[in-house]
């Protein structure tokens, strides 16, 4: 998950480069609490405009409930400032996935089960002003 978060900023620091754009890895935004990705927009004299994004990898345990739990309850719903928030899923199933690989196999549907159920997930939590998107990224081998 670490090294696909570095990916995913790197990529948005070059999309966005001419931009007054500033994103983060690793924020610290509440004492002990550190978001994975933080980007921030700031156009003068306006408010900071943010969005918080928490990665996970489909193997992750916590994968079902993290984004209500980790990504709103955690990091968005005590940050004040930040209400939007992006649940970002690599999704790495493929045949070249080593079988002795014990994050193999952690999650038994497809990859279109995942969107479904992670965008329902998301427009559930998206109440008040809080504005949720998942978005589940196919990065197998082709």
């Amino acid at each position: 998950e670490n090294e696909f978060s570095d990916f995913v900023k790197l990529h948005i620091d070059n999309d966005l480069e001419k931009r007054k754009i500033v994103v983060n890895r690793e924020v610290k935004i509440n004492r002990g609490d550190k978001t994975d990705i933080y980007v921030q927009a700031v156009e003068e004299g306006e408010k900071p405009f943010c969005v918080i994004i928490e990665v996970k990898g489909c193997w992750n345990k916590n994968l079902d409930d993290a984004m209500e739990t980790q990504l709103v309850g955690q990091y968005i719903k005590t940050h004040g400032n930040c209400q939007q928030g992006l649940y970002l899923v690599a999704w790495f199933y493929c045949v070249q996935w080593d079988n002795e690989d014990t994050r193999k196999d952690k999650n038994p549907i497809s990859i279109e089960e995942a969107r479904n159920k992670f965008n329902k997930q998301a427009e559930e939590l998206s109440k008040e002003n809080l504005t949720i998107k998942a978005f589940v990224m196919n990065t197998a081998l082709q």
